[in-house]
């Protein structure tokens, strides 16, 4: 929907005026004026705010994956994705958030009227939403958000970091009322997604990753762009009939970011799981960082199986080789350099292919075992390729310069009289 059309659009229901919110004496008699009996009103020092709760039991689907699971997932592998938050204790101690807002912005005219989150309880999952049916109540509705998160510890969102968390801290500014508690972790799922999946997926947006990776399919959806119209209609009109699915699209993204961080998990835990060389090389870095070595490496072997283009290949390898060269562990490097060495020579682009396992084999000859010979060997090789490349036009005449001071090295080391070569 255009710009003109979506002002054509508010125009059409009276929102471009600022008349604010009807008052009850002025909904009476529409029929649809009521909210709907699953809501529990909540009252707190700042007034009255609206209530549902829900429950889902164990064998719920949401996609291809039962939400209540992530209790069976160990809580402490939670650092395999975000490898910078401390883990919860127990799952229990996590809180999924997700708004829905009158904007896109975090500024003054934005502010959340839905609250959502869920959280897991023994083998249930647990939804809430606060609702605020009047601007007027907004205190009461960051009060009750702000008391029903202070039982956990642990967050987590999807773009949080950037948008949700901002948003209500502005808000509780704007109303002088104490800020939310700080978190002992807030663990963000769209940096570990796009880690993952950026490369494979043409959108790491919830959608996108609804449909490409969790299975869920949403029939009858409300696009995010008309939640803030049809709550104004709400507050025009007031019914509430145009909210019912704002609702439920607030339930589905909750569903959706549990069931994302179970998918996520799976695969971290999991090399065999991941489907893409990209993925085992993002989690692999995860896991590294995280400091679990043993599945650092299966995600790194996993990602050299999956690779079948050569570029995958001299990329996994690339990745694989030098993360054990950084540990000295000198037999996988050797096996891996080996192995794009044998590839390179027996594919097709021969002489034109990436010269890297050579240098680093030329590296490890001279550094790690004084064989200067077989030094002296890969480098010549390398020497070789670097000038068919220049030849191509692939690479800078500058690329041989190092090549030929290493040569020049090892050449004096063995005794062999040398002289300076031409870039040509």
């Amino acid at each position: 929907m255009s710009i003109r059309d979506r002002l054509d659009r508010l125009a059409q229901y009276g929102m471009l005026q600022s008349a604010g919110p009807r008052t009850g004496t002025e909904r009476e008699g529409e029929g649809e004026g009521e909210l709907p009996d699953y809501f529990t009103p909540v009252s707190n020092e700042g007034g009255t705010t609206q209530l549902r709760r829900m429950e889902f039991s164990p064998d719920h689907r949401h996609g291809s994956f039962r939400p209540a699971r992530l209790c069976r997932s160990a809580v402490e592998d939670l650092p395999l994705l975000l490898p910078d938050e401390q883990p919860p204790e127990t799952w229990s101690d996590l809180v999924f958030v997700d708004l829905e807002t009158t904007g896109l912005s975090t500024g003054a005219g934005t502010y959340a009227f839905l609250v959502g989150m869920c959280y897991l309880a023994d083998d249930r999952v647990v939804l809430e939403q606060f609702f605020m049916a009047d601007p007027a109540d907004e205190p009461a509705l960051l009060t009750a958000v702000a008391d029903r998160l202070a039982r956990f510890n642990h967050l987590s969102t999807f773009n949080g970091k950037r948008f949700d968390l901002p948003l209500l801290s502005h808000r509780y500014l704007m109303h002088r009322l104490p800020q939310l508690r700080s978190f002992a972790g807030h663990h963000d799922l769209l940096h570990p997604a796009r880690a993952v999946w950026r490369e494979t997926l043409s959108s790491c947006a919830l959608a996108s990753l609804e449909t490409n990776c969790l299975g869920v399919r949403r029939d009858g959806d409300v696009p995010g762009s008309e939640v803030p119209e049809r709550y104004f209609l709400y507050l025009h009109e007031g019914r509430f009939s145009p909210l019912e699915a704002v609702m439920q699209h607030n339930v589905c993204d909750l569903l959706s970011c549990i069931t994302l961080l179970q998918c996520m998990l799976q695969r971290a835990q999991t090399a065999e799981s991941c489907h893409h060389p990209t993925e085992n090389l993002a989690l692999a870095r995860r896991a590294d960082r995280a400091g679990d070595e043993e599945r650092a490496r299966n995600h790194f072997e996993r990602a050299l199986q999956l690779a079948s283009s050569r570029g995958g290949f001299e990329r996994a390898a690339r990745a694989a080789s030098l993360w054990h060269k950084r540990a000295r562990r000198w037999d996988d490097a050797l096996r891996i350099w080996r192995q794009m060495v044998q590839r390179s020579e027996n594919s097709r682009w021969g002489e034109l292919a990436d010269p890297f396992a050579h240098v680093e084999l030329a590296k490890y000859f001279e550094h790690q075992t004084h064989r200067f010979d077989l030094a002296l060997r890969y480098t010549e090789r390398a020497i070789v390729m670097v000038r068919r490349a220049v030849q191509a036009g692939l690479k800078s005449p500058d690329a041989l310069d190092d090549l030929h001071h290493r040569r020049n090295r090892l050449q004096r080391r063995l005794g062999i009289p040398s002289a300076d070569s031409p870039h040509a």
